[in-house]
């Protein structure tokens, strides 16, 4: 709320399912569920308090992420440095790939590529503006806020639980 100044509705976890790693992670899962157009299969989660031990609500989160594809992501989320940080890496078998500015980096043996988008490829808000144009469907549908909440609360459960936690499948 405007003007507020200490804890608010975001650190009282009777309003908010999680802290650090919820506030974060949606968005990458989000990112490889889009990209990837695979669903989350299972996850494994360590929620704690590293630095700010006086909130509810946990300030740092690490989870693995694997994915019906058997691709597997590590995403960790934290409010725990002075300014805001991300790190996106993916890893495979043969290689890894991140992000850098507007392309991608690979990194495959001891070789690192650039790839740059192509010219043509339009943006999300593109994308977005000819969907409510009715001029192509729109890139997501209504139940994937669903699928990336069910898979971000379950790190939770697996944290608590200390074991993996499969996610029912997006089809069902």
């Amino acid at each position: 709320m405007a003007g507020q100044t200490g804890d608010s509705w975001w650190l009282d976890p009777a309003l908010v399912p999680g802290g650090a790693w919820i506030d974060h992670a949606i968005y990458p899962i989000d990112q490889i569920r889009w990209i990837l157009e695979r669903e989350v299969e299972s996850v494994g989660g360590i929620i704690s308090n590293r630095r700010h031990k006086e909130l509810a609500m946990e300030d740092h989160g690490i989870a693995t992420v694997r994915m019906d594809s058997r691709f597997t992501a590590s995403i960790e989320d934290a409010w725990t440095a002075d300014i805001g940080t991300r790190f996106d890496r993916w890893i495979g078998t043969e290689g890894s790939l991140f992000p850098d500015g507007n392309g991608f980096l690979v990194a495959k043996g001891a070789e690192t590529v650039r790839y740059d988008p192509p010219e043509e490829t339009k943006s999300t808000v593109q994308q977005l503006a000819d969907a409510v144009r009715g001029k192509q469907k729109l890139p997501f549908t209504n139940n994937c806020c669903v699928h990336n909440l069910a898979a971000c609360l379950a790190v939770y459960e697996s944290a608590r639980t200390g074991k993996r936690v499969a996610l029912e499948s997006a089809s069902s």
